[in-house]
């Protein structure tokens, strides 16, 4: 017969074990959700760089065509193989 001080060190221990197999298990998922949210920033930000990229190049390409003046040749119109 088990001395009721074995039984309950055996129950302790069986319950730790338990406590150390959610734990391994909890730590993973935790791992895993915050990886999941690190990729997820990622692309975000990567995207509003991206759009962020865009609209500069859309404002300057603006700015610079509203201010540009072509030259004299490239003012004449084409009209077949002839100029006007």
């Amino acid at each position: 017969m088990i001395s009721p001080t074995r039984a309950a060190n055996r129950a302790r221990f069986q319950f730790v074990m338990y406590l150390l197999k959610l734990s391994k298990h909890l730590l993973s998922v935790l791992r895993t959700m915050i990886a999941d949210a690190r990729q997820d920033v990622a692309r975000r930000v990567n995207s509003a760089l991206v759009l962020l990229y865009w609209k500069v190049g859309q404002r300057i390409r603006q700015d610079i065509l509203k201010e540009y003046t072509p030259a004299p040749f490239m003012l004449s119109q084409r009209k077949g193989n002839k100029r006007i």
